[in-house]
């Protein structure tokens, strides 16, 4: 019986290619369990980062409602713009928050936003904004 080269080769070639597909095949799951690994550390970093942050964003609405409390101020912290808005609270609660409550407008917090930076600061400034007027509104409506 007699074998062809190009047979020999062909032959060779499969394995070589199947080999090598394999090799590829292994190296991409051990960098994608890496990613992995370190996409977890990473949110649980950022879980724990957040936590952190919301902690320490808590701790001074607390504050910052008592010493309101301690001034009787009850208002509200109110974004100017087209339209004033009681960031954290709801469309249906907004006469009674103006009427009862007031309205604290931070002229810093209107609808014009000019830098990525302006973009990053407001969405804080609305953190904060949301949960004190939550808080607050709680105390306003206690108090009726």
């Amino acid at each position: 019986m007699k074998i062809n080269p190009l047979l020999i080769l062909i032959i060779a070639v499969a394995m070589f290619g199947c080999d090598q597909k394999n090799t590829n095949q292994e190296s991409a799951d051990n960098s994608a369990a890496e990613v992995s690994k370190e996409t977890n550390k990473e949110q649980g970093n950022t879980v724990k980062a957040v936590a952190d942050d919301m902690a320490v964003l808590l701790n001074k609405i607390d504050a910052d409602v008592a010493m309101a409390i301690s001034n009787n101020d009850y208002r509200l912290l109110a974004t100017s713009g087209r339209r004033i808005t009681f960031p954290g609270i709801s469309n249906d609660d907004f006469d009674f928050a103006e009427k009862n409550c007031g309205k604290n407008i931070l002229a810093s917090m209107g609808d014009v936003v000019k830098s990525d930076e302006q973009r990053a600061a407001r969405t804080e400034k609305l953190k904060y904004m949301k949960a004190y007027n939550q808080a607050m509104f709680k105390i306003c409506q206690s108090k009726q």
